[in-house]
């Protein structure tokens, strides 16, 4: 038939983008909502429910991009090098946040 590793390949490659783009946008977004004194029980809960399951995925993101990045000779032209720079953005965020 057909030889789908190459689709295994783009697959888990754009996967990996959209999730670190999610967690960009879910920590930007925590980020600037902590700015503001809500006391809205149900926002609440759900950031309570989804920060520590996100920061393990984005812990995990990093360390499986750059481990394909090691692997590929941080070649330009992979979409790993720019969910590492997203992931690492995300980090930088979250580091600046908390000071």
């Amino acid at each position: 038939m057909g030889d789908f590793s190459n689709f295994k390949k783009i697959k888990a490659d754009k996967l990996i983008l959209l999730g670190s783009i999610f967690c960009l946008l879910y920590f930007t977004a925590l980020t600037i909502l902590s700015n503001y004194n809500l006391n809205v029980i149900v926002l609440g809960a759900l950031i309570e429910l989804f920060t520590i399951p996100l920061i393990l995925l984005l812990l995990f993101l990093t360390v499986f991009s750059l481990h394909k990045n090691f692997k590929n000779r941080f070649k330009i032209k992979s979409s790993y090098i720019i969910s590492t720079i997203i992931s690492l953005i995300t980090i930088i965020i979250l580091v600046i946040s908390t000071i």
